[in-house]
């Protein structure tokens, strides 16, 4: 019995060190996601446009679109989407990314996702020949943006992970 109990007593001690340990490299994978996230932005290299273009390639991939990537043509595709395709986890961020735009701004109820989508791709993409896309100048949001537009944009940089969750 006392064997059993000394037995029991260190299996609880090695369950704690291991939910300690996971718990240790969990804060130590958001502390270094936060770190990277605050490298790229200062660095320029973490832009709306970037962000934007990046989910609409994984959009892409995930829906194996035929075809060279074209970010227009994709957006285009979230109405399209039908049947397991939906469950995709791309397409489930980019959803509910939509539907908060929606909430907080209800003159977009009637409008098509992909619309909305193809709209705000086109204000990320205006002018940038005439502006800088590196360095200290670049933001991840514009003042001159459009709040509808922002409030996309601000929940696909809060769905766009830094870091792998694998380390």
């Amino acid at each position: 019995a006392e064997a059993e109990a000394a037995a029991a007593k260190k299996l609880a001690e090695a369950e704690a060190a291991a939910a300690a340990a996971e718990a240790a490299k969990k804060l130590t994978e958001e502390k270094l996601s936060h770190v990277t996230y605050q490298l790229l932005s200062a660095s320029g290299a973490l832009t709306s446009r970037g962000v934007f273009e990046h989910k609409v390639q994984q959009l892409h991939s995930e829906l194996s679109l035929a075809g060279k990537f074209n970010a227009t043509t994709t957006c285009g595709q979230l109405d399209k989407v039908t049947g397991e395709k939906k469950n995709g986890a791309i397409y489930k961020e980019l959803k509910d990314c939509f539907q908060q735009a929606v909430d907080q701004h209800p003159s977009l109820k009637e409008t098509r996702m992909g619309d909305f989508y193809v709209e705000v791709w086109g204000e990320l993409s205006k002018g940038i020949h005439g502006r800088s896309w590196t360095g200290p100048d670049v933001q991840v949001l514009s003042s001159e943006m459009e709040p509808e537009h922002a409030t996309l944009v601000m929940c696909l940089v809060a769905k766009t992970r830094l870091v792998s969750q694998k380390m």
